[in-house]
């Protein structure tokens, strides 16, 4: 990938730059499952970026151990889908944008906003909170009753 002029590889040492998260503040998590902790960035993962993902259940510093195999977990995990033409998506990432592109932008538009509120931390802790509420009043109805 060095002859390539839209990657760029940095190392960051943690102890000269302790960077915990991202411009627009999205957690970085270094170290959390191992070292190296290899993140990608690209217009879809914004400047938040995303993990390089294991393929191995070797510890993570063996697996990208190996220069090659690093360098295929990251072009893997760069994939890039194009939502007009569908070139680099999988299956169902092209039947999932068929599916919405019948809806049009403004089902689109309210279908986002729900995800988003989903993934709210207010939301979130709410739907724990009832998912508690919800294993206590199960418990108390006995193994054998359902709801």
């Amino acid at each position: 990938m060095k002859d390539d002029p839209l990657v760029v590889f940095g190392d960051v040492n943690l102890r000269e730059a302790p960077i915990r998260s991202a411009a627009d503040g999205t957690p970085l998590n270094p170290g959390m499952g191992g070292w190296p902790t290899l993140r990608y960035f690209n217009s879809e993962t914004g400047p938040g970026g995303a993990v390089v993902e294991q393929n191995t259940k070797q510890k993570i510093c063996d697996e990208f151990k190996d220069g090659a195999r690093m360098v295929e977990a990251t072009k893997a995990s760069m994939k890039i889908c194009d939502a007009v033409s569908g070139a680099g998506c999988d299956p169902d990432e092209v039947t999932y944008f068929d599916a919405w592109r019948e809806q049009g932008k403004g089902a689109i538009a309210a279908e986002a906003a729900r995800l988003a509120d989903l993934l709210s931390e207010e939301t979130q802790k709410k739907m724990q909170g009832e998912t508690r509420l919800l294993a206590k009043l199960s418990k108390s109805l006995g193994a054998n009753d359902e709801l």
